[in-house]
């Protein structure tokens, strides 16, 4: 009885540590995801604001073509 108990509770522990590692995967990837999005975010937004300093520095420059 006891070496049948001793197995369940090892098999147990297996199932919760390979719950855990596939947890912390899942985790990580969607991380990854966020911090993909982020860039991805970051670069349109850098995009979006060197149009309005490139017409600044134009203008500026007095090269305003009004397009």
């Amino acid at each position: 009885m006891t070496i049948v108990l001793d197995l369940i509770i090892r098999a147990l522990m297996m199932v919760l540590l390979i719950a855990g590692i596939v947890y912390t995967v899942i985790a990580i990837d969607e991380k990854k995801k966020a911090v993909n999005e982020l860039t991805v975010i970051s670069k349109r937004l850098h995009i979006l604001m060197d149009i309005p300093i490139k017409k600044a520095r134009e203008f500026m420059k007095g090269n305003d073509n009004h397009e």
